[in-house]
C-alpha cells in the first residue's frame, strides 16, 4: 500500500535500508534520501526505544519546530562555550558579573574563541570552519580542540615524585639534561629526562604502569642499551597534556656503580638533579663537569677520513640525479653528505670559534644560531625541493660550502685539506651532469 506524504509517494512495506555505525558501535538506519530533519522522529534502534515507534509525518509548513530546535541547540553551544572559556581563563569579578548580564553570543563576539580549529581533508578538499564550528561544534569536517597549555615544570616534577614515593619498586629518581640545569634555556617543549632506578628493571620496564604513572599516555616508544655491563631501558612517553617524559629505567645496582667510577657517565655529566633517593645511595656521586658531548679535536687521520667520506657520498647524489631518482637523491644529499659528514665539520667550525668548549645541540640542533651568519646562509641555500635541476645546483652549493669549512677547520688545526680528491670528484660530478639523458 502506498500513501501520499508531503507531495511524495511513500510505501508502507519494508523497504531495504542502508545502515551506518553510530559512535557507540551500534548500527542505525540512514534517513531515506530526500527526507527533511523535521520528518524524522527517532534514530534509536527498536531494541532501545522506550515508546512506541512513531511514523513519519508531513513536514511542518512553517518550519517553526525546526527553527525552535535550531535556536535551542545554538543557545546550548554558546552557553557551553562561555563555560569552557571561564574555566580556562579566570576573569576578574567585575567582568564575570558583566558576562552574567550579557547574552552568550555577545560574550563570544567580544572575547574570541578559546579553541583552535584543525581542518581535516575530506574528498580531496580541506574543510573550513564556519560560525557554528567556532562555538564548539563540528561542521564541514573541521575538528575543534582546546589550545594546548602545558603544565608548569614544578607541577610536573611534583606529580612524578609523588608517583615515585608511593611506588615500592622505585628507589631513586634523577632528572638529567636541560631541565636539570637552571640556565640551560629549556623551554615549554623541553623533555623531562628522568632516570628511574628500580629493584627489577626488566619487570618494571615491561609493566604498563610505568607509562601511566604520570598520566594518560598519548604515544610511546621504547628501546634498551647497556651501562657498565647492566641493561637499561628507555621508555619515552608523550602524555595527553603535552608533557614528554623520557624515562631511563636503571637497575638500582647502578646507583652504587656510579659512585665507584672515576667519572660520571655522559647522561649524568650533562647535568643532573636528584629528585628522590629513598636509600641515600646517590650521596657519593661526583658533581657534573658539563663537558659531556663537547666535540674533541679530530686527529689528522679522522679529519682526512671524513673528507673522503663526504666526497664519496656526493658521487651517489650525482648518479641518482642523472637517473631521476629524487627520493634517493634527497637521502644521499640531505642526510649522508650533509647531515652525517658535513654536519661534523660544521660543529668543528663552531668549536674553532669557541676554543673547543661549547656543546652543540644533538643532531644539528642550534646550528642556526651557533654558525657564523654567512655560513648559515650558505647552508640554508642547499635545502631545496624535488626538482632535479634545483638539486643539481644544491649539490654544487654543498660542495662549495664543504670546501670552505673543511679548509677553515684544517687551517685552524694545522692540517692540509686534501685538494686532489676535491678536484677529481668535482670533475666527475660535472661529467655525470653533462651525460646524455636516458631515453
Amino acid at each position: 500500500m502506498r500513501i501520499a506524504l508531503g507531495g511524495r509517494l511513500v510505501s508502507r512495506g519494508k523497504a531495504p535500508r542502508k545502515a551506518t555505525l553510530t559512535a557507540a558501535g551500534r548500527r542505525r538506519p540512514e534517513l531515506p534520501q530526500g527526507r527533511e530533519h523535521s520528518e524524522l522522529r527517532s534514530w534509536a534502534p527498536s531494541s532501545v526505544r522506550t515508546r512506541p515507534r512513531m511514523s513519519f509525518s508531513p513536514p511542518n509548513p512553517c518550519g517553526a519546530a525546526l527553527l525552535r530546535r535550531t535556536v535551542s541547540r545554538f543557545r546550548h553551544s554558546a552557553t557551553e562555550w562561555v563555560r569552557l572559556w571561564s574555566e580556562r581563563t579566570p576573569l576578574p569579578t567585575g567582568r564575570l558579573s558583566r558576562i552574567s548580564r550579557e547574552s552568550p553570543i555577545a560574550v563570544a563576539a567580544r572575547t574570541g574563541p578559546p579553541f583552535r580549529a584543525e581542518s581535516r581533508r575530506s574528498n580531496g578538499r580541506t574543510a573550513g570552519t564556519d560560525s557554528a564550528t567556532s562555538l564548539g561544534g563540528r561542521a564541514g569536517g573541521s575538528i575543534l580542540r582546546p589550545m594546548l597549555v602545558l603544565p608548569e615544570e614544578a607541577d610536573v616534577l611534583e606529580r612524578l615524585v609523588s608517583w615515585g614515593e608511593t611506588h615500592p619498586s622505585i628507589r631513586a629518581m634523577v632528572l638529567t639534561s636541560s631541565r636539570a640545569k637552571r640556565d640551560s634555556g629549556a623551554d615549554v617543549l623541553s623533555d623531562y629526562d628522568l632516570i628511574v632506578a628500580v629493584r627489577d628493571a626488566a619487570e618494571f620496564a615491561a609493566n604498563d604502569a610505568l607509562a601511566s604513572g604520570y598520566g594518560q599516555p598519548l604515544v610511546r616508544w621504547g628501546d634498551q642499551s647497556e651501562l657498565y655491563g647492566m641493561t637499561t631501558y628507555f621508555r619515552g612517553v608523550i602524555y595527553e597534556d603535552g608533557v614528554k617524559v623520557d624515562y631511563t629505567v636503571w637497575p638500582d645496582a647502578l646507583l652504587e656503580q656510579v659512585t665507584e667510577e672515576a667519572a660520571l657517565p655522559e647522561d649524568l655529566d650533562v647535568g643532573y638533579r636528584v629528585l628522590l633517593d629513598k636509600d641515600a645511595r646517590t650521596s657519593g656521586w661526583q658533581p657534573p663537569t658539563y663537558r659531556a658531548h663537547i666535540p674533541a679535536k679530530p686527529t689528522e687521520a679522522e679529519y682526512e677520513a671524513l673528507v673522503d667520506e663526504f666526497w664519496w657520498d656526493t658521487t651517489y647524489v650525482a648518479k641518482s640525479l642523472w637517473r631521476g631518482e629524487v627520493v634517493f637523491t634527497k637521502f644521499m644529499l640531505d642526510y649522508d653528505a650533509k647531515f652525517v659528514a658535513m654536519r661534523r665539520f660544521l660543529e668543528w667550525r663552531i668549536e674553532v670559534d669557541h676554543d673547543w668548549s661549547l656543546k652543540p645541540g644533538a643532531y644539528g640542533r642550534g646550528l642556526e644560531g651557533l654558525l657564523p651568519a654567512e655560513i648559515w646562509a650558505e647552508l640554508a641555500s642547499t635545502y631545496v625541493g624535488t626538482d632535479v635541476e634545483e638539486n643539481w645546483n644544491a649539490l654544487f652549493r654543498t660542495t662549495a660550502l664543504f670546501r670552505r669549512v673543511a679548509t677553515e677547520v684544517g687551517d685552524a688545526l694545522g692540517y692540509a685539506c686534501p685538494q686532489q680528491v676535491d678536484d677529481d670528484v668535482t670533475a666527475h660530478l660535472d661529467g655525470v651532469r653533462k651525460l646524455p639523458q636516458r631515453g
